[in-house]
């Protein structure tokens, strides 16, 4: 073998070995969950949810235009039929000051109330997340 074969085996094998671990990087980095938030010891003064008295209140803030949603609301769907009507749970939809009437009405709207046992509306500004002390999180986040 001469030279210039041996050099394009060698950045061959060097383009490979990359290619496999960026993919590796990017698939553990995909599958590593996020850090999990501390619920809040009291219900919200002010809240317009009331939880359930008989059972579990589950209230999920989420952002109607992220991929994570997507992402949420497919584990939701496949942790409610589980619960067997022992969780209430709500999905709110952020929508920001100053945004388009019906912004929020995606598709992940409609996929959230095709949920069983799943009560959907709208967090106008982010009150409600914002009771629920998380409306700062959600602020770090691009709305599209």
């Amino acid at each position: 073998m001469d030279c210039k074969k041996i050099t394009l085996f060698i950045l061959g094998i060097l383009w490979l070995l990359t290619i496999v671990g960026g993919n590796g990087f990017l698939l553990n980095y995909g599958n590593t969950p996020g850090v999990a938030a501390a619920a809040p010891s009291d219900w919200p003064a002010g809240s317009v949810i009331e939880p359930a008295k008989d059972k579990m209140t589950l209230v999920l803030i989420a952002h109607p235009r992220c991929p994570c949603t997507r992402a949420t609301l497919g584990e939701l769907s496949r942790l409610m039929p589980q619960a067997h009507g022992r969780l209430t749970t709500y999905v709110l939809f952020v929508k920001p000051k100053g945004f388009p009437i019906d912004w929020e009405k995606t598709d992940l709207w409609k996929d959230a109330s095709a949920i069983p046992d799943v009560y959907v509306s709208l967090d106008e500004e982010g009150v409600e997340a914002e009771r629920f002390s998380i409306f700062l999180l959600l602020r770090r986040n691009t709305y599209i």
